[in-house]
C-alpha cells in the first residue's frame, strides 16, 4: 500500500481507531522532539498497556524534512502515557533522530511487521524467490543433463537390477533329503530288481528352480553271509522316478566287482552319492521312488544294513 503525505493544511480527524492491527497519529503540535516519548495528539484512549512491546511504531512523515530520518525507520513501544483521553505520549526504542510536533506515525502490531518481514525475504534477489526460481531452473537442467540426469539414473539402475539378477542366478542353494530307514536290503546271486525307502522333497522355496539334483545311497552295515568272497557281478545302477509314475532314471552307477567282502564278513558302511543329474524327473516338491535295478552279486547274500536313500537338491530362487 502506498502512502500519499496529507499535507499541512489537511484536516485530520481525531478519534481515529486505537484498538486494531493498526492505527495512525499525529504528533502533538507542542510536543518537544524527542527519540524516544512521541506524544500525538488525535488518538482515543486504549485500554491500560495494550501498547506495551506488543507494537511497533514508523515514522511515516517528517513534517519538517520530508525523507530524512527518522522518517522510514520503526521502533518497538514499550509504554505509553495518557495526558487527556486524546492526548498521549508513546515511550520507544530510540529512533536515529528527533520525531517532532506534527510528524506522522503509524503504530502497528508486530504481526503485521512479520507479514512485511516475510515479503521483503521473498523479495530478496539474493535469498527470495527469484533466487530461488533461478535453483530450480538449475536442478531441473541437472536432472535433464543426458550424462548425469535422470536418463543415466535410470540407465544405472537397470544396469545394476541387471548385475543383480547375475547375482541372484550365481547363488546357489542346496537342501537334502532324506527317507525313513529300511531295516535290510539282501542282494542274492539271482538278478532281480530290490525296492529301496522312496524319498519326499518338501518345502522348497516358492519361485525355486532346481537346477541340478543327485541321488544319495546310505547302509550303516555289510554283511558277506557266505564262506566265499562276495562283490557285486557286473554293472548296476540305483535309480529314481516320479511316484506318478515317472520315468526311471540312472542316478548312481554302481561298477562291477563294487562292496567287495571276504567270506563271512561284517564292515561299516558309508554313503554313495551319485554323479547323474536327475533334475529332469526330480522337478520340485514330491515323493521318488528308489530302487537298485537288477541287483545280484556272485554268492548268496550281501546284506545291507539300515539302509537310506536321499536326494540333495540344488536351486536357484
Amino acid at each position: 500500500m502506498t502512502y500519499q503525505r496529507p499535507s499541512a493544511v489537511t484536516p485530520i480527524p481525531r478519534g481515529f481507531p486505537y484498538l486494531g492491527l493498526w492505527t495512525y497519529g499525529i504528533c502533538h503540535v507542542d510536543m518537544i522532539p524527542s527519540t524516544t516519548f512521541i506524544t500525538t495528539e488525535n488518538l482515543e484512549k486504549p485500554p491500560v498497556d495494550v501498547y506495551n512491546s506488543k507494537f511497533l511504531m514508523k515514522v511515516i512523515w517528517n513534517s519538517d524534512n520530508p525523507g530524512a530520518a527518522p522518517e522510514g525507520e520503526t521502533r518497538v513501544v514499550r509504554g505509553v502515557t495518557y495526558y487527556t483521553d486524546e492526548m498521549q505520549t508513546f515511550e520507544v526504542d530510540p529512533f536515529s533522530a528527533n520525531v517532532g510536533p506534527r510528524d506522522r506515525v503509524c503504530i502497528y502490531h508486530e504481526s503485521l511487521g512479520m507479514v512485511q518481514d516475510l515479503e521483503d525475504k521473498l523479495d530478496h534477489q539474493e535469498h527470495g524467490l527469484a533466487a530461488l526460481k533461478v535453483l530450480i531452473d538449475a536442478i531441473e537442467e541437472k536432472l535433464d543433463d543426458q550424462e548425469h540426469g535422470l536418463g543415466s539414473l535410470a540407465a544405472l539402475l537397470a544396469e545394476l537390477e541387471a548385475k543383480l539378477d547375475l547375482m541372484k542366478l550365481s547363488q546357489l542353494f542346496s537342501l537334502d533329503f532324506w527317507s525313513d530307514p529300511q531295516e535290510e536290503v539282501s542282494v542274492t546271486s539271482g538278478a532281480g530288481d530290490k525296492a529301496l525307502p522312496s524319498v519326499t522333497v518338501e518345502d522348497l522355496p516358492a519361485g525355486a528352480t532346481i537346477v541340478r539334483a543327485v541321488a544319495m545311497f546310505k547302509f550303516r552295515m555289510i554283511e558277506n553271509t557266505n564262506a566265499a568272497a562276495n562283490k557285486l557281478s557286473g554293472a548296476q545302477n540305483i535309480q529314481v522316478r516320479d511316484d506318478t509314475p515317472g520315468t526311471w532314471r540312472d542316478a548312481i552307477n554302481l561298477v562291477d566287482d563294487l562292496f567287495s567282502l571276504a567270506a563271512a564278513t561284517r564292515e561299516g558302511g558309508d554313503v554313495v552319492v551319485g554323479d547323474n543329474d536327475i533334475s529332469v524327473e526330480v522337478d520340485g516338491n514330491d515323493t521318488y521312488e528308489f530302487q537298485w535295478a537288477q541287483a545280484v552279486v556272485d554268492q548268496d547274500n550281501l546284506n545291507f544294513n539300515d539302509v537310506q536313500t536321499g536326494l540333495r537338491v540344488y536351486y536357484r530362487i
